[in-house]
């Protein structure tokens, strides 16, 4: 399931990143999906991809939280994998925010996805794939 996976890769993530941001909280709901393993393992650099980028950049007074979420839809037709967190909005010039944005609509492409990002409070990514 790739919830078992995500959720070790997650757990990964925070052990790193969550001793140099400790009052960073990480929330995760993960519903059990079927994806292949090509899926599986790019879907896994997408979170790592997201959630580094949000520990390096979204948190300069070190305090804030990250939510992520996998789920199918009402139909079970597709995947949906949500990453957001309540840090400082990015600046759609900044090089970083424009490298990260680019490798994820590559990845995403891979997996035949699709992608929408938003930053009203925070950053908001939406990555829909077929299950």
């Amino acid at each position: 399931m790739a919830s078992t996976y995500l959720g070790a890769l997650i757990k990964e993530i925070v052990d790193i990143y969550g001793a140099l941001a400790p009052n960073v909280l990480l929330e995760s709901a993960l519903d059990d999906v079927e994806l292949n393993l090509d899926r599986a393992s790019v879907l896994g650099l997408i979170v790592t991809e997201l959630l580094t980028n949000a520990y390096m950049h979204a948190f300069p007074t070190g305090t804030g939280r990250i939510d992520v979420s996998f789920k199918k839809d009402r139909r079970g037709h597709r995947a949906l994998l949500t990453v957001s967190d309540n840090g400082i909005c990015f600046d759609d010039n900044k090089q970083s925010k424009r490298t990260c944005v680019k490798l994820v609509k590559m990845l995403v492409q891979q997996i035949d996805g699709e992608l929408a990002v938003s930053s009203a409070s925070g950053a908001r990514y939406l990555v829909t794939l077929p299950v």
